[in-house]
């Protein structure tokens, strides 16, 4: 288990599968997902979900769901209240494995999702499969957080719907992360990260669509050849998007209407695809570690793996093995190798050899054969493969030398030609007699007139003369320095008489410059000569009295109880050092790192500057003691106790009593002691600890059931009042004369005309009516529209066919609550759907047209904007 769902204590799930209760049918299922008893499901076969029978898990904590091989949870029913899976709400540390959802395919109806967490944290999605969800394949809402959706794959294989009140023809849109950019209690929540996920064969949009969340996409796949977007950066998403790969799909990176908070793109590889894939602003800097794989591997990785693959049903959280793949080139100049890395235990990757111009590959070695310059490896283990080249016979390679002389009459160059590659030319220029060579230009420079030029390709080199003034005199400066070792003179050459010319002495590094011996005197580095004759000059160094370098060797073993390792120390710079790491009892060296390498336990290091080595070490497979903690609550309806359960020796478990409402914790016997509420238990043995409550006497809480009728005259309801907390109150309607009961609203969504409610917060209920109408439709309004800007225009406001007629009539819309957000005589100019200049929320509202003869007509009408 990685990234998000790691932090915030981690998710543990119910327990091991030797607690399982395995399911085959809906009633099971149903019964084993709203126990708070059973921790640990193991679903096997394929279980129908009836119409209306989505399940719901809720207000619990600690539970595993397992997909047995081959298992399946499919519904098939389109319509908005009676679609969906399975609804989450209020959970914490929650493990879903293996399970394959199947939807009855995507339809724009408002209904549900295959999946939905709200207000859920700690939740860890792995390997799993979403298939053709009617609103959505898998959806994050209402503050829920802490969540890591890994190795998922997510597709639809069924045609979508057409036609939907929702105004989509194709509601192929996979995930979304916060449900609306008012909900700002999702501020700093909705923190997911998402690995080795594929989006698959027609996945449309939402890949996801986030709004507000930290969310980190790595390692996944998208090639859905119908997708119009992928990831989309909805209302201050901030989004880390690396080592991804899009192939074949439009706008990978949708950055929307820009009111995002960043997108940070790195890594990432696009092939064939169409639209924006850059991001825009730095993303959160995650406060996990997270193993990304190169970007090459992931396609071949995520397809084998994504998706409900498990083979046998393993509960347990823990990290994923990986394995380091060590590449090597024989010669080393032979040529290069792709694919060195760490890998996921089972990992397939793609390994090439491409060999350096000069030479040929003959094959591979180490774990690795064959001589096709493409192999695959799969990571069972550490892997070091050797790539082996050959030189090739070459045919030697021949450039030309051709020289200039500028002016033609200034005097000759010897060296031109054709020479083989790497030959060192020597080339002299010869003033004629009247002029002077004044250096070289081209593929040469300097003043001297010999020089070398060595041919690595073909070159052209100009020797530049200077006609005399007069016939002048020439004098030589030459130079020495005093030991050869202790630097280096600049000034020596041939110049005309009375030229000054600047020598300088720079020491080599270890000596000193103590002064000048032979044509010039005095300690200062750079000084003049003028040339009145042949003149020699002499540096004279002195080495320092050299203090020894010395450096740090540093050694880490990792991890630190794995074992022992000798040679740390300061060392005098040249020393080699021998390194040997030794591994603990139930330990095995696994490999250095750091600056050094390779598996033998003993290496050896140079000390060229401060150096640091780390010894590799892996805990050997043991079977663990497990003991068993059991918890008492005295009395049983005093408080709950968290923290039962069987855990392995030495396991320091939190216990936490948690006392019922109307009760006080006292204090803890058996195996804990003390008054605090929350105490820790190492699990040396099989332990028992009872938690002691007392009964308060406190005086009972009331709470209020209001109720309202719309509209106001449709009947009457029995059950309003005061109740004591948790009294189950009857409310029953009865309509009036011309109306017909439609169904409850509020705090109930029913439709019987009696109904019950648990008094545990105040509760306001409306019951609704539809009035009998009395009076043929003279006008006809219209069912839905989208006041969005971006549609029809003739979806933007209400419209209704005839409104001429309407003059002297009142119009009025309410929404469910029963409160009016629009009214008017007439209809002078049609309804934007806002009320006070606002934008009313999308959803159904009900309107009543009360014509001057005293008759009636009713009716609903949808907002839906386009998502």
């Amino acid at each position: 288990m990685v990234g998000w769902a790691s932090q915030n204590g981690g998710v543990t799930g119910g327990g091991t599968v030797a607690a399982a209760t395995i399911v085959t049918n809906y009633n099971d299922l149903k019964t084993a997902i709203t126990s708070t008893a059973v921790k640990v499901i193991n679903i096997s076969g394929t279980i129908t979900i009836p119409s209306g029978g989505r399940l719901s898990l809720k207000d619990q904590s600690g539970k595993t769901i397992f997909g047995l091989p081959g298992s399946k949870l499919v519904s098939s029913d389109q319509s908005a209240d009676n679609s969906g899976i399975l609804y989450i709400r209020n959970c914490s540390n929650i493990i879903f494995k293996n399970v394959t959802f199947e939807g009855p395919g995507a339809y724009d109806a408002d209904g549900w999702d295959n999946m939905t967490l709200d207000n859920c944290t700690n939740v860890w999605i792995d390997h799993c499969e979403f298939q053709d969800g009617m609103d959505g394949n898998f959806d994050i809402k209402n503050s829920s957080d802490y969540i890591t959706v890994t190795w998922c794959k997510f597709i639809y294989n069924k045609a979508p719907r057409a036609g939907g009140p929702g105004g989509a023809d194709d509601h192929r849109f996979s995930d979304l992360f916060g449900s609306s950019d008012g909900t700002t209690t999702d501020r700093g929540k909705l923190r997911v990260t998402m690995q080795y996920c594929w989006w698959a064969q027609g996945c449309k949009a939402r890949m996801p669509r986030v709004r507000f969340g930290k969310v980190h996409i790595a390692n996944n796949l998208f090639n859905s050849t119908v997708a119009a977007q992928c990831i989309q950066a909805g209302f201050e998403a901030d989004l880390l998007v690396e080592s991804n790969v899009f192939e074949n799909v439009n706008r990978p990176i949708d950055l929307m209407d820009n009111n995002f908070t960043a997108v940070t793109e790195k890594n990432n590889k696009f092939l064939s695809t169409t639209g924006n894939k850059a991001g825009s602003g730095t993303a959160f800097t995650p406060p996990y570690t997270l193993d990304v794989t190169l970007v090459d591997n992931v396609k071949d990785t995520v397809i084998t793996n994504a998706g409900a693959t498990l083979t046998s049903a393993s509960c347990d959280v823990t990290t994923p093995v990986t394995y380091t793949l060590s590449t090597t080139a024989t010669p080393t100049v032979g040529g290069t190798i792709t694919g060195a890395g760490t890998y996921t235990s089972g990992t397939v990757v793609t390994v090439k050899a491409t060999p350096a111009t000069g030479y040929t590959f003959t094959g591979w070695s180490g774990d690795a054969s064959g001589t096709d310059a493409t192999i695959t490896v799969t990571m069972s283990g550490n892997k070091s493969v050797t790539a082996n080249f050959q030189a090739d016979a070459a045919t030697p390679t021949n450039y030309i030398l051709s020289t200039t002389v500028t002016p033609n009459a200034g005097g000759t160059i010897s060296g031109a030609g054709t020479y083989t590659s790497g030959t060192v030319v020597t080339v002299k220029a010869t003033p004629a007699t009247g002029y002077t060579f004044t250096g070289w230009s081209g593929d040469a420079s300097g003043t001297n007139a010999s020089i070398t030029v060595t041919m690595s390709g073909n070159k052209s080199v100009t020797a530049n003369f200077q006609a005399d003034a007069a016939t002048p005199t020439n004098y030589t400066l030459s130079t020495t320095a005093t030991p050869a070792a202790g630097g280096t003179i600049t000034g020596a050459g041939a110049y005309t008489s009375g030229t000054v010319v600047t020598v300088k002495a720079t020491p080599a590094t270890g000596y000193t410059f103590t002064g000048w011996s032979g044509d010039a005197s005095g300690t200062n580095a750079s000084i003049t000569v003028t040339m009145s004759g042949n003149k020699s000059v002499t540096a004279n160094f002195q080495a320092d009295a050299a203090t020894p370098t010395n450096y740090t060797l540093s050694t880490t073993a990792t991890p630190a109880a794995g074992g022992t390792i000798t040679g740390a120390g300061t060392y005098t710079s040249g020393t080699v050092v021998t390194v040997k790491a030794t591994p603990a009892t139930g330990y095995t060296f696994t490999g250095w790192s750091g600056d050094a390498s390779g598996t033998a336990t003993s290496v050896t290091v140079t000390m060229s500057g401060n150096k640091s080595v780390t010894a590799n070490f892996q805990a050997d497979a043991v079977t663990p003691t497990n003991y068993t903690l059991s918890t008492t609550a005295t009395p049983t309806a005093g408080g709950t106790i968290t923290g039962a359960g069987t855990y392995t020796s030495g396991t320091a478990v939190t216990v936490k009593a948690t006392p019922a409402t109307g009760y006080t914790f006292t204090g803890w016997s058996g195996d804990a002691s003390g008054t605090d509420a929350s105490v820790t238990v190492t699990m040396s043995g099989n332990k028992s600890v009872t938690a002691n409550f007392q009964e308060q006497v406190i005086a009972p809480v009331t709470y209020t059931l209001s109720t309202t009728s719309i509209p106001t005259g449709g009947g009457t309801i029995l059950g309003a009042g005061t109740y004591d907390e948790g009294t189950v109150v009857t409310v029953t309607v009865t309509p009036s004369i011309g109306y017909t009961f439609t169904g409850w609203s509020g705090d109930i969504s029913d439709t019987s005309p009696s109904v019950t409610i648990t008094m545990n917060s105040n509760k306001s209920i409306i019951a609704n009516f539809d009035a009998q109408s009395s009076v043929s439709t003279i006008v006809t309004p219209q069912k839905l529209f989208s006041p969005d800007n971006r549609g029809d225009a003739t979806t933007e406001t209400w419209l209704i066919e005839n409104a001429y007629l309407l003059d002297g009539c009142e119009i009025i819309v309410y929404n469910r609550q029963g409160q009016k957000v629009y009214s008017s005589v007439g209809y002078p100019s049609p309804w934007n759907g806002t009320l006070d200049g606002r934008p009313l929320p999308d959803g159904a509202y009900f309107y009543i047209i009360r014509y001057p003869n005293q008759k009636k007509q009713t009716g609903s009408v949808t907002i839906a904007r386009l998502k």
